[in-house]
């Protein structure tokens, strides 16, 4: 009995008793929850106080991402033009100096105003053709790293007093959730361009060059490029940079430029293989030319000659190559990127070997390919460079006295008839002008001509002339505006 008691008593202890607790949570914008209990809480209260917001950024997840008081700075950019858009620009930065300031901002904030959108009510944000339009930019880095554009909703009004002191008020609603609300009363700093923003693209005109470990070690501005021709018929681009004596080039073969070459496809040795070279530093790397040089085996080259007489190069190659003892993968993983696109020494603007025909209203109505001359000569002891047009059967040719080949002839040099002057004529369609040598033509009195013969096979023919012209019938002015360009540097049949 004793036994089943003291069982019964530890049976009885392992029971506790419950209450009743009252609590009060409270759930916090950001998700979280608080929990009081009521009898240790004093005392609630409940109040209602003003808060001045100019500017608040919310993200998407509701969260707000940034608010202040005030807005401001806001620039200004109101480019000269007709219907020329003026924007408003401002960022999450408690004081930004200039407009440069922005990009250390996490967000910025562009307001873009048509002639009808600015200084004026309510403005509607979104659809098809908004009078104005809000963009969020997001800035990582102090680079462009997300754009928000679509807005469901929104307006924004605009207005400005007599002393210059420009209000507005703005509220937009993206489609992803994003919301903004700023407002402003004051004087936006004017800027004169958007470039430190948001800078034309272009080539950076620079040398990279990455270190064993893959770090950027070294960068070198490039200031131009020189073009040099080699006595085996190759031709070498160098490099000059700012402040740098450093050496470097690409040496190829005349067929590879315009080309963009890839080391790794021509990674098996092959002494046919048209001769390349790229140089700086320890890396020099080459074709598999049997030349005594390490065969680049990664990495791409390229070297353009543009028709304005400019260069692009662009490289990106490591130092990885099968040397001449071995055919084993050698060298190291430096590496070296080129970008560059300017004036190149020893490089002229290419021809671009056409004739431009321009009409009585000065358009450019037709221009046809020049895809050949053919010099002749003729019974009277001249020279005649006829052009061979593409898909044409308009004649187009020069003719002139030998001593003329080589000089530029300005036909407002011979304005008075004289039938001493060496025999020239330009021909091509209506336009037909002489120099005053009483063969009975029409004598030019606008325009310049040349033809010179390079000593290679090819000739360089440049032409612009207006059919303007003195008749055998009288000393007036006659003609019309009717213009001729020729532009050629080619081969020429019969040199």
């Amino acid at each position: 009995m004793l036994l089943a008691f003291g069982g019964a008593a530890m049976a009885t202890c392992a029971y506790a008793y419950t209450e009743l607790v009252e609590t009060m949570t409270v759930e916090l914008n950001d998700g979280s929850k608080v929990e009081y209990v009521i009898e240790d809480v004093a005392k609630v209260s409940f109040d209602i106080r003003e808060e001045t917001t100019g500017f608040l950024l919310t993200g998407a997840d509701g969260q707000q991402v940034y608010r202040a008081e005030t807005l401001a700075p806001v620039f200004r950019y109101a480019p000269e033009g007709e219907n020329a858009h003026v924007q408003f620009l401002f960022g999450t930065a408690d004081n930004a100096g200039a407009l440069a300031d922005l990009k250390e901002c996490s967000h910025m904030v562009v307001v873009d105003f048509t002639n009808a959108g600015l200084f004026a009510a309510d403005v509607n944000l979104a659809g098809d053709s908004p009078a104005a339009t809000v963009k969020i930019y997001e800035w990582t880095d102090g680079e462009v790293s997300a754009v928000n554009e679509l807005v469901s909703e929104g307006t924004v009004t605009t207005s400005r007093n007599t002393k210059g002191v420009v209000t507005m008020e703005l509220e937009a609603r993206f489609d992803d959730g994003t919301s903004l609300r700023a407002s402003y009363n004051g004087t936006p700093v004017d800027v004169d361009g958007l470039e430190v923003l948001f800078p034309t693209p272009g080539p950076k005109n620079e040398l990279n060059y990455y270190n064993m470990d893959g770090a950027l070690a070294n960068t070198l501005k490039i200031t131009g490029f020189a073009k040099t021709s080699t006595s085996s018929g190759r031709v070498k681009y160098t490099a000059a940079f700012e402040n740098s004596t450093e050496k470097c080039y690409i040496e190829l073969m005349p067929e590879y430029v315009g080309q963009s070459i890839n080391f790794a496809e021509h990674i098996e040795a092959n002494s046919g293989t048209p001769y390349y070279f790229f140089y700086y530093g320890n890396v020099q790397l080459a074709s598999p030319n049997g030349e005594y040089r390490n065969q680049g085996l990664s990495g791409t080259m390229q070297v353009v000659e543009n028709e304005d007489g400019t260069l692009t190069v662009t490289a990106d190659v490591t130092n990885w190559y099968k040397s001449l003892w071995g055919d084993s993968r050698a060298g190291t993983p430096e590496r070296v990127t080129i970008e560059y696109t300017g004036e190149c020494e020893g490089l002229a603007p290419q021809a671009k070997n056409t004739v431009e025909y321009y009409n009585m209203d000065g358009d450019l109505a037709s221009s046809i390919n020049i895809t050949d001359f053919a010099k002749t000569s003729t019974s009277s002891g001249r020279v005649k460079y006829t052009a061979t047009l593409e898909n044409s059967t308009e004649r187009c040719y020069i003719e002139l006295m030998p001593e003329y080949v080589g000089q530029s002839i300005n036909f407002a040099e011979h304005t008075e008839a004289n039938s001493g002057t060496a025999y020239y004529i330009f021909y091509y369609g209506s336009v037909q002008l002489a120099s005053p040598n009483g063969e009975y033509r029409n004598q030019g009195l606008s325009g310049t001509m040349q033809v010179v013969e390079n000593g290679d096979g090819t000739i360089t023919v440049n032409a612009d002339v207006t059919n303007w012209y003195k008749s055998l019938w009288g000393d007036s002015r006659d003609g019309t505006p009717e213009r001729v360009v020729i532009e050629y540097k080619g081969e020429c049949s019969g040199l």
